[in-house]
C-alpha cells in the first residue's frame, strides 16, 4: 500500500527552502531584472552554479570560439530563460540527487532520463504550440512525483513499469499518467515557488495552454519510455514514435529528426547539469 497522500505532502512542507544565493538570482530574474553584473554577483556566491552556467555556456552547443570565462558574459550569452531553467533544475536536482537510505531507483540514470525527456519536449514544442522553455522544465520534472514518494517512502514504492504495445492509443498513454504521483510533484512546486506554467501541468487544471503541455508531455515519455524504472535514455519506442507521431500529426521521419537533434542536445545539457 502506497503512503497516504497526507504524510508525503506533509514531509514535503518540512523542506528547508532554497539556499539564500539561489533565491536571490530567481528573485531577480523572476520579476524581469536584466541587469546581469547584479545578477552574477548573487550567483557567485555559490560555486556549483556559477561553475554549471560557465560550463553550459562554453559547451560546443553555444559554439564559442573563444572561451567564455566570466559568470557575467555567461549569462548575456544563455539568456535569462535558460539561466533561470539551470537555477531550478539544480536546485531540485540537488535535494533529489541521491537517496541515501533503501530506494529502488537509480536517481543518475533516472536524471539522465528526465534531461532527455525535456531535451525532446524542448525542440518538439514549436509543433503544439508552447515555450520551449517551459516545455524543457516539464520534461525534466515529469516525474518529480514519483521521487519525491521513493525518497520519504521507498519501501513503500510500487515501481511500474510505464509500457505500451502496438494496440494501445494515446488516451491510454495520457491516462497512465493520471496518478497521485502528480499531485505531490505539483505540492512540491508550489511549496518552492515555481512558475505557475510549470506547477499548473501537474495540477488538476485543464485549461487549453496546461492540455498542450501536457499532451507534449506525454508524447516524449510514449517515445523515451516514463522513467519509472531504473533506466538510462533508452531507444525510441516504435510504437511510442508511432503514437506521437500521430498526435503531433507529424510524418515518423520528422519525429525521428527531433529524436535525433535532442540527442545531442541532451549530451550538452547533461554535461553541465548531471556532473
Amino acid at each position: 500500500m502506497l503512503a497516504p497522500s497526507g504524510d508525503v505532502i506533509e514531509r514535503i512542507r518540512g523542506l528547508p527552502p532554497l539556499g539564500v544565493a539561489l533565491e536571490e538570482v530567481l528573485s531577480l530574474l523572476d520579476n524581469g531584472v536584466s541587469d546581469w553584473p547584479l545578477i552574477s554577483k548573487h550567483m557567485l556566491k555559490d560555486p556549483v552554479l556559477s561553475g554549471r552556467v560557465l560550463q553550459l555556456a562554453n559547451s560546443s552547443f553555444y559554439g564559442m570560439s573563444r572561451k567564455v570565462k566570466d559568470v557575467e558574459a555567461a549569462c548575456v550569452l544563455l539568456g535569462a530563460n535558460t539561466v533561470r531553467n539551470l537555477v531550478y533544475s539544480l536546485m531540485v536536482m540537488g535535494r533529489f540527487k541521491h537517496n541515501t537510505g533503501y530506494s529502488s531507483l537509480n536517481y543518475d540514470q533516472l536524471w539522465q532520463h528526465n534531461v532527455h525527456v525535456g531535451c525532446l519536449m524542448k525542440l518538439m514544442a514549436k509543433t503544439v504550440p508552447v515555450s520551449p522553455e517551459i516545455a524543457f522544465m516539464v520534461g525534466l520534472f515529469h516525474n518529480l512525483g514519483l521521487i519525491v514518494q521513493d525518497y520519504f517512502f521507498p519501501e513503500q514504492l510500487h515501481n511500474v513499469q510505464f509500457t505500451l504495445g502496438p494496440e494501445a492509443d494515446f488516451s491510454h498513454a495520457l491516462a497512465a499518467f493520471h496518478t497521485v504521483d502528480k499531485d505531490y510533484c505539483y505540492e512540491l512546486l508550489t511549496y518552492w515557488k515555481f512558475p505557475q506554467e510549470i506547477v499548473a501541468v501537474f495540477s488538476r487544471n485543464d485549461d487549453e495552454q496546461v492540455l498542450r503541455l501536457r499532451r507534449l508531455m506525454v508524447c516524449a515519455c510514449c517515445v523515451l519510455g516514463a522513467g519509472s524504472v531504473p533506466c538510462a535514455p533508452l531507444p525510441a519506442n516504435p510504437d511510442g514514435v508511432r503514437l506521437a507521431a500521430e498526435e503531433l500529426a507529424l510524418e515518423p521521419e520528422d519525429l525521428q529528426s527531433y529524436l535525433d537533434a535532442s540527442a545531442e542536445l541532451y549530451r550538452e545539457m547533461a554535461q553541465a547539469m548531471l556532473h
